[in-house]
């Protein structure tokens, strides 16, 4: 049997995997409940057994740095969004039958930060993949920061998926080069 393959922005899908693992790493979504659970520890440890506000503490901690990701069965045609919680995957199959495209759109994010003496901006780009239902609900798939390695994933997926692919960030470059040229320059 063979090892499912763990995505990173690194590696990429081999077209034979049966089964691939795309792990987002620690998303911080559930940064609330997990320093919630571990200030509520630390304020139990006054009361209770040291041991038991130290496993609150250990809890908190891991929600806090929990890891999200998608598990992807070409096999058996079924996908896994889940939250991984210590050594489980918490989340529900779902079929693949019930997504009808796959996306790829660019997401880009300016931030300024300022102070007395200066300005200074960061402007971040990142490519999302996402998988689309017959609602338009859109499940993130993976967010790469490499244009050509989301783009590969995004066509073996659609490809081995057997659904269509649509580029919006190409679309989005050939109607500003349209735009560009329109105006003349």
């Amino acid at each position: 049997m063979k090892k499912p393959i763990r995505l990173t922005s690194y590696n990429i899908l081999k077209p034979n995997q049966h089964k691939i693992h795309i792990s987002n790493g620690p998303t911080f979504k559930r940064i609330v409940l997990g320093v919630a659970a571990i200030i509520g520890c630390l304020i139990l440890s006054v009361t209770v057994p040291f041991y038991y506000a130290i496993l609150g503490f250990y809890v908190g901690l891991v929600v806090v740095l929990s890891i999200e990701g998608v598990i992807i069965d070409f096999k058996r045609k079924r996908l896994k969004s889940y939250f991984h919680l210590l050594f489980f995957k918490v989340g529900f199959w779902k079929s693949t039958e019930d997504f009808k495209k796959v996306i790829l759109t660019l997401e880009v994010s300016n931030t300024t930060y300022a102070s007395r003496a200066a300005q200074t901006y960061l402007r971040t780009r990142s490519y999302n993949l996402f998988l689309v239902d017959s609602n338009n609900d859109k499940l993130l798939l993976a967010e790469y920061t490499d244009y050509d390695k989301a783009l590969k994933l995004a066509e073996i997926i659609a490809k081995r998926l057997n659904i269509p692919f649509e580029n919006h960030f190409e679309e989005m470059m050939e109607g500003l080069a349209e735009r560009r040229a329109s105006m003349g320059r």
